[in-house]
């Protein structure tokens, strides 16, 4: 909903439409709360897809990456969500502050490794995936 609504921030989109999401999900904490979960619950959500989501390599595997926008390069100081842990990075197109996504497949382009690191990390880094 918040990538097709307009907004320019998640902040913005979360308290100016709280009423609305309560229809959707009953729990729904405070943005506050909510922002200090997404730094707890990304390493469960690591763990998770790294033990459920993953094949068996089967002899040729292909990397490459992505890069995964947190904010927009401008808000990057006022950011709190990933502060501690995305970076700045220029790309060959712009800068943008947030993360890498490393992933391996194989030949058939199942899932069997993958990684993200802050921005600036590059794929031909030995230590991304072993």
């Amino acid at each position: 909903m918040y990538h097709t609504s307009g907004y320019k921030t998640v902040k913005d989109f979360f308290t100016r439409n709280r009423a609305e999401l309560i229809g959707y999900f009953p729990r729904l904490v405070s943005y506050s709360r909510f922002v200090e979960l997404c730094n707890e619950l990304v390493l469960q959500f690591m763990v998770f897809a790294k033990i459920f989501c993953t094949v068996e390599c089967d002899g040729m595997s292909y990397i490459d990456s992505t890069k995964l926008d947190v904010s927009h390069i401008r808000r990057a100081s006022s950011h709190k969500i990933f502060s501690e842990i995305a970076a700045k990075v220029c790309t060959s197109v712009r800068w943008l502050f947030g993360f890498t996504l490393h992933l391996v497949t194989n030949m058939f382009g199942y899932v069997v490794d993958f990684d993200i690191t802050s921005g600036n990390v590059a794929d031909n880094n030995g230590s991304v995936i072993s």
